[in-house]
């Protein structure tokens, strides 16, 4: 959960019209089909199965170089983030997908559009195709560890951010900050949940 925010993620999509509702990064290959639609004039090249902004990446993983697990937590953190500063889940979206500048430069588009944008994508995603080079891997959503995000306060330390999420070991925490024993105020540690 996002510092500020009280709003959550759903789960994993799984009929059209919940595909069609679900936020975006639970549709990476829809995503990638929408970002070279959305962003064909951008010079950012994007990274991962989620196509994510290197500076993304290395602000939430630390690292360009992640696995699908990683790119989902991110995609994922930042759609959260994106919904707590828009306030609408489609800005989200078209945020996560090209950027937030562009949310602010050009403005979203109606939920009707911005719903059929996704059904062409998803179309062109179940289109037969004629490419016979190896297909991207399935990610299966049940498999990828949920994290929280916490935004270390003055007067935490990792012995009391661990009393606060029963079922963490400290190593877990030792872990998600690194492997440093330090914080600061400020500081934001994904915990494994």
């Amino acid at each position: 959960m996002i510092a500020g925010c009280s709003l959550m993620a759903t789960g994993p999509a799984k009929s059209l019209h919940s595909k069609l509702s679900a936020p975006i990064f639970e549709s990476p290959k829809a995503m990638r089909v929408l970002q070279e639609r959305l962003s064909a004039h951008d010079d950012i090249l994007r990274t991962g199965v989620y196509g994510l902004h290197p500076a993304a990446l290395m602000r939430y993983a630390g690292t360009l170089d992640v696995d699908s697990a990683t790119s989902f937590h991110v995609a994922q953190t930042l759609w959260l983030e994106y919904l707590c500063v828009f306030g609408d889940s489609t800005a989200a979206d078209v945020a996560l997908v090209t950027s937030p500048a562009y949310v602010n430069r050009q403005g979203v588009p109606s939920e009707k559009v911005w719903r059929r944008m996704r059904i062409e994508a998803l179309a062109k995603l179940s289109a037969p195709s004629f490419d016979h080079e190896a297909q991207e891997p399935v990610i299966d959503l049940a498999k990828i560890p949920k994290f929280h995000r916490y935004v270390v306060k003055s007067g935490d330390s990792l012995w009391r951010i661990q009393k606060k999420f029963p079922g963490s070991r400290m190593q877990d925490l030792i872990d998600a900050n690194r492997g440093r024993e330090t914080i600061y105020p400020g500081q934001v540690l994904m915990i494994p949940l």
